[in-house]
Order: C-alpha cells, then structure tokens, then sequence
C-alpha cells in the first residue's frame, strides 16, 4: 500500500487531466437533452434504444437539469447515445495535495492562536514571526502524522 503522501500526489496526477474541465458548466437544460437535440435525436429514438417511452425521456432530461438524476441513468443514457460518461471530483482551488496543506494550516494556525492567547496572559508573548514559524512547522507535522481528527471542523469562539 503506498502512502499517504504518494496516494495524493498520484490522485493529483489523474485530477490534472479533469482541471480544465472544472471550469467547464453543464448546459441549462442537461447534458442528455443538448447532446440529443444537437445531434438530431428524437425523444422517441433515444427512448427506443433505452427500451423505455418518450415521456421516460423527459422525466430524465428534467431530472438531470433539476440535478436530481442518478449516475446509473446517466450512465445508460451516454452509452444509448454512443457516448461514455465521465464523473470525477476535483478540488475547487488547486490540489488535493493544496486542500491538504489548507486543512493543516487552519488546525495550525488555531493551535497557534490557543497557545498564545495563553502564552500573552502569562506575559510571555512571542514575536508575529516566531508564531507564523510555528505555524508553518505544526502544519507540516499535522501533515505527517495525520490523527482521526485531522478533517474535524474547527470550533472557533466568537
């Protein structure tokens, strides 16, 4: 079993090749619906090659611009129309191994804080840089040995 580290950095390779993508948005209507009219299919073929009627069709082309369809529909209905369906899930900003470095920070950054709230009531506050280089040096701690709690949301006091 690789590790942890080399899993992301090999998840990262397959998502780069889905980045472009991700910019990318469905048509309004669906993705069924616009490749079917575009290529000039009737409700009435598509719906004969999935052995199902045309008002099956419209169910489905409306549960998917409504994002209420199933990925096994949409499965059967890429291959009716000769085509593959492909589905991934990508970070929003950057990599996986980024989403990673973002989490640690932010437990980082709160461990930080905590420590030195306590430190500042016991007059023994640090300098802004010493506390961002601990910072750096817990998040990358937290990155190397992961607890169950690394992905627990932060509680933050108001």
């Amino acid at each position: 079993m690789p590790s942890k580290r080399l899993q992301i950095e090999l998840l990262d390779k397959k998502m780069v090749q889905f980045q472009t993508l991700s910019e990318s948005r469905a048509p309004a209507q669906g993705w069924i619906r616009f490749i079917r009219q575009s290529i000039g299919m009737s409700m009435r073929q598509l719906a004969s090659r999935l052995k199902i009627t045309p008002q099956s069709i419209a169910d489905l082309e409306k549960r998917e611009a409504e994002g209420k369809v199933t990925l096994h529909a949409l499965r059967e209905a890429a291959d009716a129309l000769d085509m593959k369906l492909i589905y991934a899930i990508v970070p929003r900003h950057g990599s996986v191994q980024d989403l990673v470095k973002a989490q640690a920070r932010k437990l980082a950054l709160d461990a930080v804080r905590r420590t030195s709230i306590s430190m500042s009531l016991e007059d023994q506050s640090v300098s802004r840089d010493e506390l961002l280089r601990e910072v750096d040096y817990l998040a990358d701690e937290l990155i190397r040995n992961k607890s169950r709690s690394f992905w627990d949301q932060i509680q933050t006091e108001d």
